[in-house]
């Protein structure tokens, strides 16, 4: 074992390899090493983010969270996912050494949590106050359409109208989004690129400096322009067995996809699973024909009316062969697994478990927490917003003298919905304590 003079000489190294080989040892025995680890992690450069991101991969709680309202005891004892508990346990502990050495505890918390913010509510107070946060970019989701050339059974907009969205009214909501800082627009549908004023929606876009991205299932015949890079940063491209069982479709999907990545568009592939649906080898070759190096996966989930083909709770953990053959045939392709709806990892075997908490992160939690909850708030194609594509049944009609502050209202009880146990054995997991885990997407709850 090398001494921490070693150690450090590995770190200060120019080549990353031995950057690399020293934040294992500090981590290989963070008890004893934890001083080289604080010291260094606020530096920059390539020894912070191999570090910050050691400690993200070690230290779950430090940049995956659901939720800002913490119930992580210290002293608790879990039923699950204890050790996990207790990884967090040892980095409170270092860290509070750390800072009891250390001659300005208040400037140096300032910069650590500009690499952790979730560090913040297991600070003392007097050391994070003034300490300003940085506001997270705004979002909001358009319904543009409800078409959509495909007839799939676990669609979620099943049973949204199928008209689409006046492009007055379009110009008219975008107007309001320039006035209240909101840059980034995820587009809905039925089919988004069935939207007849797609072309027209991309130039006002560009004109107002928003970047969009969006699901498609790529199958509709569009021209080369309809992929403005300038414009559209990602499109999560859904491939179906009906695509794949019909050569005309399939041919329209892999002719979209090309052309979306001539463009400069990252485009991911996205598979939903169900019970008819588990062949994850077919979806692997897929991307690589594709030369798609992401992969993101869903088990389907239900509507708000649940008439949809959704995974039911009871059977998630019949998912277990499917997600860990598709992680492990990604991982021998170099292709990037994401789980696209948070799981209940306490379903599925204690190693399953532990490699979707390590290298999916979204097999946990999903983003609508962020922004007070307005991440996925929703203007259906009707001009009314909505919880979270359609979440629950409450709606307020968009008013383009509106403010954002009535948004965050709007949101507010979606947290009530994060912070509720999915089931009685939440009440004693860490990851459900500590928010890293919701437990399922919302729609279940």
């Amino acid at each position: 074992m090398l001494d921490k003079n070693e150690i450090f000489k590995l770190l200060k190294s120019t080549e990353i390899i031995y950057q690399r080989i020293g934040c294992d040892m500090i981590f290989g025995d963070f008890k004893a090493n934890y001083d080289l680890f604080f010291n260094h992690v606020i530096e920059g450069g390539d020894i912070e983010k191999i570090l910050s991101d050691a400690a993200d991969n070690k230290f779950f709680f430090l940049k995956r969270y659901c939720s800002d309202e913490i119930l992580f005891d210290y002293n608790k004892k879990y039923a699950l996912f204890d050790d996990v508990a207790e990884e967090h346990r040892l980095f409170l502990d270092c860290l509070n050494a750390y800072l009891k050495k250390i001659d300005n505890p208040i400037e140096y918390c300032s910069k650590l949590l500009s690499i952790f913010p979730r560090l913040k509510p297991y600070l003392p107070h007097p050391l994070t106050a003034g300490i300003i946060e940085k506001r997270q970019k705004r979002q909001l989701m358009l319904f543009i359409t409800g078409l959509c050339n495909l007839n799939c059974p676990y669609c979620f907009s099943e049973n949204i109208s199928r008209r689409e969205m006046d492009f007055k009214k379009l110009e008219e909501i975008v107007g309001w989004c320039c006035n209240n800082d909101i840059r980034n627009i995820s587009l809905c549908g039925g089919e988004p690129l069935m939207y007849s004023h797609f072309d027209k929606m991309l130039n006002l876009f560009c004109k107002d400096g928003i970047k969009i991205y969006f699901a498609s299932n790529m199958t509709w015949e569009v021209s080369d322009d309809c992929f403005n890079g300038d414009v559209i940063s990602k499109i999560y491209a859904h491939i179906t067995k009906t695509t794949l069982d019909n050569q005309k479709l399939k041919e329209i999907f892999f002719k979209n996809v090309s052309s979306a990545k001539k463009k400069g568009i990252e485009v991911l592939l996205r598979v939903n699973i169900y019970d008819g649906n588990k062949d994850a080898k077919q979806w692997i070759d897929i991307a690589k024909e594709l030369n798609i190096n992401k992969l993101n996966i869903a088990l389907t989930f239900p509507t708000k009316e649940r008439n949809n083909n959704f995974v039911d709770i009871g059977d998630i953990s019949t998912y277990s062969d499917t997600l860990i053959n598709f992680y492990e045939l990604a991982k021998n392709e170099n292709i990037t697994l994401d789980i696209a709806k948070p799981l209940p990892l306490c379903c599925f075997d204690d190693d399953i478990a532990r490699i979707l908490l390590k290298e999916c992160p979204g097999s946990t939690y999903c983003s609508i927490f962020e922004n007070d909850c307005t991440y996925n708030v929703t203007i259906t194609n009707d001009g009314y917003f909505n919880q979270c594509l359609g979440l629950t049944k409450k709606k307020m009609p968009f008013s383009k003298t509106m403010s954002w502050d009535e948004v965050v209202e709007f949101c507010s009880d979606v947290k009530e919905l994060i912070n509720k146990p999915l089931m009685n054995k939440c009440s004693g997991c860490y990851l459900f304590d500590a928010k890293i885990c919701q437990g399922s997407c919302l729609s279940y709850k």
